[in-house]
């Protein structure tokens, strides 16, 4: 009986929040309009949804948020999360999501973020991650 009534406050709870209150969701992170069309106001604007939904605490809106990092990375500026993306690979449980920070990460073009992922990939342990981390180092 604990768990309805818990349940129950917790259903409550998000009614009576309104959406606006939520910092970044996943409708946030579809394009307003075809990629071709958006503006540089346009692509401004998503690059803070992207960044809040990186420096969220939500596991599946950060992965998101990720995976649309990495399909714009030519459009969009991340610097926002650098922090948060580097704290995602270093420290999350999930490898594929490791693996998307690493790219994510070497989307940025940063000397921080190289010299970063250069002293990494000594200590990494996970030969699939050491794999990206080279793949991304040979890029940049």
């Amino acid at each position: 009986m604990n768990h309805f009534k818990l349940f129950a406050a917790a259903l409550a709870l998000l009614i009576a929040v309104p959406a606006t209150s939520i910092q970044a969701s996943t409708t946030d992170l579809e394009l307003p309009k075809a990629a071709t069309e958006m503006s540089a106001a346009d692509w401004s604007a998503y690059s803070g949804h992207l960044v809040a939904a990186i420096n969220s605490d939500h596991p599946g809106l950060r992965e998101s948020a990720l995976r649309y990092a990495i399909l714009y990375q030519d459009s969009v500026d991340l610097r926002g999360a650098t922090i948060s993306m580097m704290k995602i690979y270093r420290e999350a449980d999930n490898v594929k999501l490791r693996r998307l920070a690493v790219v994510a990460l070497g989307s940025l073009h940063s000397p921080l973020v190289d010299g970063y992922l250069t002293r990494a990939v000594g200590f990494e342990k996970d030969e699939g991650i050491k794999r990206t981390i080279k793949a991304v180092l040979a890029v940049s």
